[in-house]
C-alpha cells in the first residue's frame, strides 16, 4: 500500500514537472529576424519602434533587425531563410516562400501634366519624356509596367528621374512632358510634389487617371487596383477634382510559409494590437493594414495571419495539448513500469529476506535430531545470528509484519525445540522424540 502511495506521489510529482516545462517553453520568447532595407526609410523606422516595444512589453515574440541594401535583397534573404520576416515593396521583388502579415504602406501612382501641354490621357505619352519622382530603379520598372499595359515600349519613352527640388525647374525648362508621382496619395510629400509642379507648369496640373489598373493588376499580381479620393492633394477646388481609379503597390511585412502558425498569429496579434502606440512614435503606423485572408487572394495571408483575422487562433491547451496527453501518457506507461520493477525487486528482497526462516525449519529439524549439546550450542549460535539479523532488517522496514510475525514463530518453536531435546539429552535418551507445542516469541523478541 505504501509503494503504490509512493508510486502515486512520483507520478503526481513528474506530471507537475512536466506540465512546468511546457509552461516555461510557452513563456521563452521567440526572437525572429526581420530584413528591412538600411536607412530612414518608414518601414525601417516602424520596425525598430515595434522590435523595442516587443522588448518593452516582454512580449512572448521578439524580433532582431537585420538591414539590408533594398527590398530585392530582403526578398531573397527570406527565400534563402537566412531570416524569418522581411519588408518587401511586392512589384520591386515577390519572395516565393513569403506570406503576407502586414499591410505596412501602399503607394498610389499618378500622373501629372501641364494642362497646355497636350498630353490628356497614358496614351498621349508616346514619344514624350516623363519624370519620375523617388529614383529608385523600382518606380522607373512601374512605369514601364504601365507604359507596357498601353502598348508604349519603354525606348518610346524618356525616363528621368527626379528629385522634388528638380521638378519645377525641369518644367519650365520643357525637359519633362508629365511627372509620374509614386507615394501615398493624402501624404505631405504628396501635397508638396503637386505644389512644385504647380510652381514650374505656371498652373494647376492635370491628373491622368490609370483606367486599366484591374487589367494590370491580371498581368502582375504585386500590383492591386486602387483609386485616388477627390481632394487627396487638398486645394479649393480640389485637387484632384474627381476621384481617380490607379494601380496600388504595397509594402508588405512577409513571413516565411515555414514559419510557425502559432508564432506568425502572435506576431500578427501584436502588431495590431500595438498600433495605436506605434502611430504615437511613427506615423506610418496609421497605414497598417491587414492583408487578405481569403485563400485564393494573389497576395495571401499567412496561416498564422489568417488565423488571427478570422478568430481561429489557438488557446493554450489546443496548442499543447497534445504534448501534455502525450506526456501523461508517457509517465503513466513509465509508471506502470516502474511499479512492475518495484514489485519485481521487493519479491526478491522478501524472497532474500525469508530465506532465514527457510533456515530456521532447517535448524528445528536439526535440533530434533540433535545427537549432542555441543550440536545444540552450535544451533543455539547460528539461531541467536538470525535472531539479530532479522531485528537489523526489521528496524529498516525490509520485513514487513507477516514476515516478523513468522520469524518469531519459528524462533519461538525452534527454542523449544532446543530447550526439549537438551532436556532428552540429559536424561540419557537420545533417540526419544517428542512432539513441540506453540509458544510466542515476545519473551526471544525481548
Amino acid at each position: 500500500m505504501e509503494r503504490n502511495g509512493l508510486a502515486t506521489v512520483a507520478v503526481t510529482l513528474a506530471t507537475a514537472a512536466i506540465v512546468s516545462l511546457i509552461l516555461y517553453l510557452s513563456t521563452v520568447p521567440t526572437t525572429l529576424k526581420v530584413a528591412v532595407t538600411a536607412g530612414d526609410s518608414p518601414d525601417t523606422r516602424l520596425m525598430a519602434a515595434f522590435a523595442q516595444a516587443l522588448g518593452r512589453e516582454r512580449s512572448a515574440v521578439r524580433l532582431k533587425l537585420v538591414h539590408t541594401p533594398g527590398p530585392a535583397d530582403s526578398a531573397s534573404r527570406l527565400d534563402d531563410q537566412s531570416v524569418d520576416l522581411a519588408v518587401v515593396r511586392m512589384d520591386i521583388a515577390t519572395p516565393a516562400s513569403g506570406q503576407s502579415v502586414a499591410v505596412l504602406r501602399r503607394y498610389q501612382p499618378v500622373f501629372m501634366a501641364p494642362a497646355s501641354g497636350g498630353v490628356q490621357r497614358i496614351a498621349d505619352l508616346r514619344g514624350r519624356a516623363i519624370g519620375v519622382t523617388g529614383g529608385p530603379p523600382g518606380n522607373l520598372r512601374l512605369l514601364a509596367t504601365i507604359l507596357e499595359q498601353y502598348e508604349i515600349p519603354a525606348d518610346a519613352v524618356s525616363m528621368l528621374a527626379l528629385e522634388e527640388r528638380e521638378i519645377a525647374p525641369a518644367l519650365r525648362e520643357g525637359r519633362i512632358a508629365a511627372l509620374l508621382f509614386v507615394g501615398a496619395a493624402g501624404s505631405p510629400k504628396a501635397a508638396e510634389t503637386v505644389e512644385a509642379f504647380r510652381e514650374g507648369a505656371g498652373g494647376p496640373p492635370i491628373f491622368l487617371p490609370i483606367r486599366e489598373a484591374g487589367a494590370i493588376g491580371v498581368r502582375n499580381k504585386a500590383v492591386e487596383p486602387g483609386e485616388i479620393v477627390r481632394g487627396a492633394f487638398g486645394g479649393d477646388p480640389p485637387k484632384p477634382t474627381e476621384t481617380l481609379p490607379t494601380i496600388s503597390v504595397s509594402y508588405r511585412l512577409l513571413a516565411h510559409r515555414q514559419l510557425d502558425d502559432d508564432t506568425v498569429s502572435d506576431l500578427t496579434r501584436l502588431l495590431f494590437t500595438m498600433r495605436g502606440q506605434l502611430a504615437a512614435v511613427v506615423a506610418s503606423a496609421q497605414s497598417l493594414e491587414a492583408p487578405s485572408a481569403d485563400k485564393g487572394a494573389a497576395l495571401a495571408a499567412h496561416p498564422g495571419t489568417a488565423a488571427y483575422l478570422n478568430g481561429e487562433e489557438k488557446t493554450f491547451f489546443e496548442r499543447y495539448g497534445d504534448w501534455i496527453y502525450l506526456s501523461l501518457f508517457g509517465i503513466s506507461f513509465a509508471g506502470s513500469g516502474a511499479a512492475a520493477l518495484a514489485s519485481r525487486h521487493a519479491s526478491r528482497v522478501r524472497a532474500r529476506t525469508m530465506q532465514g526462516l527457510e533456515r530456521l525449519l532447517e535448524l528445528l529439524r536439526g535440533a530434533r535430531e540433535a545427537s549432542s549439546e555441543a550440536t545444540l550450542g552450535d544451533l543455539q549460535q547460528e539461531a541467536d545470528s538470525i535472531l539479530a539479523d532479522t531485528l537489523h532488517r526489521a528496524t529498516r522496514d525490509k520485513i514487513d509484519a507477516a514476515g516478523l510475525a513468522a520469524y518469531r514463530l519459528g524462533m519461538d518453536q525452534l527454542a523449544y525445540a532446543i530447550d526439549e531435546r537438551r532436556q532428552v539429552l540429559t536424561r540419557g535418551g537420545g533417540s526419544e522424540r517428542t512432539s513441540v507445542s506453540p509458544r510466542t516469541l515476545r519473551q526471544a523478541g525481548h
